[in-house]
Order: C-alpha cells, then sequence, then structure tokens
C-alpha cells in the first residue's frame, strides 16, 4: 500500500536512528519507519519491526497495530500511534 499521499502530521516527532515520519491515515496517527542503513548495508528494521508484532499478536500479546507499505517508492513500516490523549512515550 503506498501511503505517500497521506496527510503529514508535523507536530509529531520521532527518535532513533531510521528515518521516521507521522503520517495520518485513517484518521490517525501513525509512524511511518524506513529502511535503515549501517555502514553502507541496507539495514531491514521495517520487517523486524512488523515480524516482531505480528509475532508477539500471533501469542495473544497486546502490540502496535503495523502495516508494511512505501512512502515516495521507498520501503516502510507503518505503526499505529497506540499513544492516549495527553500521553507522552519516555524513551531510554
Amino acid at each position: 500500500m503506498d501511503f505517500t499521499k497521506c496527510e503529514l502530521d508535523l507536530y509529531k516527532t520521532y527518535s532513533g536512528k531510521e528515518t521516521k515520519k507521522s503520517i495520518i491515515y485513517n484518521g490517525k496517527s501513525h509512524m511511518l519507519k524506513f529502511r535503515g542503513e549501517d555502514r553502507g548495508k541496507e539495514v531491514y528494521s521495517d520487517l523486524s519491526e512488523f515480524l516482531g508484532c505480528s509475532i508477539y499478536k500471533a501469542f495473544g500479546l497486546e502490540t502496535q497495530n503495523v502495516i508494511l507499505g512505501e512512502y515516495e517508492e521507498k520501503d516502510v513500516v507503518v505503526c499505529e500511534n497506540f499513544l492516549k490523549k495527553g500521553e507522552e512515550l519516555q524513551e531510554f
């Protein structure tokens, strides 16, 4: 699925090594996580995020909703924002 035409959410930002963007999809906030690169080699962080969440969900554990897709012809994993209004993610 191509997410290129989705509205960008310019008020949400994400940290981490890989490039990320925030979009509005189906009326909800989602994070686009792009495939990374390390020492000139492609890193499949998008696939590991998707597989990890899918495996946890298969075992009945609560996890974020994820979809594989494209954004501007680049592979991405699309993660639904699981935070409720007023909540903030504390990274460590």
